[in-house]
């Protein structure tokens, strides 16, 4: 797998109740299949062939699956129209070059080469058919930065930060996020998208802020 992928499927998480739901439903696959298979004797040992381990892992594979399409649902549904076949194709596109990503995702996405001074690395990825994802990396510094339509947050982000506060940068209020002073994850609004920028190593407030106001310049 490549390493955008990776970095996607790092956000995928199954809550502990639809862990619990698919193992339950395993063990009940498993009981009813050896209730059928039950040789009616109390004493005697009940052996599973080959056959039915596999049947076993057919259900564990199906129902895992199943687990994270629900989870995953609601952020590969587009306008209610996207069915499961979308999974394939939308799931974590990528391309070569900004224009592409925006014609692919179908809205403009802001250029943050500028925010580089140094010749950077940049990676375009069309997430689920919602969200922009582009990610500039210089050798000292990497920033992620996502665009979706709506009010959602998407920064994949769930640390839980002690230092969040709010300040205003290109005519939007933004919420900074960190665990000291200096800025790791950046989140607004802005005509209709939802933006997030996160930094690392974590940047200086006014850095945070000059970067933002610099991608609408």
């Amino acid at each position: 797998m490549s390493e955008k992928y990776n970095e996607v499927m790092e956000h995928v998480q199954l809550t502990a109740e639809a862990r619990e739901r698919i193992l339950d439903r395993i063990e009940n696959a498993g009981k009813t299949t050896q209730g059928k298979n039950g040789s009616g004797n109390a004493g005697a040992e009940k052996i599973i062939s080959l056959r039915n381990w596999r049947r076993y892992g057919a259900i564990a594979a199906c129902l895992i699956l199943m687990g994270v399409l629900a989870v995953l649902w609601p952020s590969l549904k587009k306008s209610g129209e996207k069915g499961p076949t979308d999974v394939a194709s939308y799931w974590a596109e990528e391309y070569d070059s900004l224009e592409k990503l925006s014609k692919g995702i179908g809205f403009p996405v802001e250029d943050i080469s500028v925010l580089s001074a140094d010749k950077a690395e940049m990676y375009y990825l069309n997430i689920a058919g919602e969200i922009a994802h582009v990610k500039l990396e210089n050798g000292h510094q990497m920033i992620v930065f996502r665009k979706s339509k709506g009010s959602e947050d998407n920064s994949g982000d769930y640390n839980s930060y002690t230092n969040i506060r709010e300040q205003q940068a290109a005519g939007a209020a933004v919420t900074l996020k960190s665990m000291d002073d200096k800025v790791a994850l950046a989140l607004w609004e802005k005509d209709g998208y939802f933006y997030s920028m996160s930094f690392e190593p974590e940047v200086f407030e006014e850095d945070a802020l000059n970067d933002i106001a610099g991608i609408f310049q």
